[in-house]
């Protein structure tokens, strides 16, 4: 395992509508900002690599006036849960629109008294290969008038157990081992990426008149090391 960097998932306005006096109440000057986390990994290896991409959160305290999927991750199919994740290294089609080879939610893997874990499926890199898996907030919280999710933690790595057939003495016979992998270097560039949505913006409005006003922020992370190499432990 090898912690990589913190993260932050964002769908909310970048100020608080009429909580300034000598602004009138209204949403317009605060565009909503949708913001996720993105991670590029290379394979400078002579072998594959199975990873697992780990997010581990604060709980959230039941003082809190927020609701859980505001301050939380929630799981379960996509059209539920509050977030999405994508892995790809080729644009390989996944049956849908969109050219991702995974393309799917977190699951819970675990809690403790003060935060949760949740896990992506296996990634696959193979040598010299470089993906990107990226972790961002459903787009259709961007719907809301006044959207509140806001979630942080930190992200880590681990490297996936696999099995191989072992013959066994005397010939014929046969059994399945779990395998440990050994430790691999990997190159790790972690960013936040977001998109600023004009006020008007819905992804449910099919009438697309008049016109819409965007920005892009993009920034790098500093890594858990400080380093671009770190090492996946077993």
């Amino acid at each position: 395992m090898a912690i990589i960097s913190t993260f932050e998932l964002l769908a909310k306005r970048i100020g608080p509508p009429g909580g300034i006096p000598w602004i009138p109440p209204t949403y317009t000057p605060f565009r909503k900002l949708l913001q996720g986390y993105y991670l590029t990994i290379a394979n400078p290896n002579d072998r594959n690599v199975r990873l697992r991409m780990q997010a581990v959160i604060p709980k959230k305290n039941a003082c809190s006036p927020f609701d859980d999927a505001e301050r939380e991750l929630t799981t379960g199919a996509i059209s539920v849960a509050n977030h999405v994740y994508a892995y790809d290294r080729t644009g390989c089609n996944i049956g849908t629109a969109n050219p991702r080879e995974i393309l799917s939610t977190m699951k819970s893997i675990g809690s403790t008294s003060t935060s949760k874990s949740f896990s992506t499926t296996n990634i696959l890199l193979e040598p010299y290969q470089t993906g990107l898996v990226n972790l961002v907030p459903s787009p259709v919280a961007i719907a809301d008038q006044d959207p509140q999710i806001e979630i942080r933690g930190y992200i880590r790595i681990v490297q996936v157990q696999t099995w191989k057939f072992v013959i066994s003495r005397p010939p014929g016979f046969g059994f399945f081992q779990l395998v440990k992998p050994k430790p691999v270097t990997l190159l790790f560039t972690p960013e936040i990426r977001g998109t600023f949505v004009d006020d008007e913006f819905s992804p449910f409005n099919t009438n697309w008149t008049g016109e819409y006003d965007y920005d892009q922020s993009n920034y790098a992370l500093p890594t858990y090391t400080g380093a671009g190499a770190i090492e996946v432990k077993e």
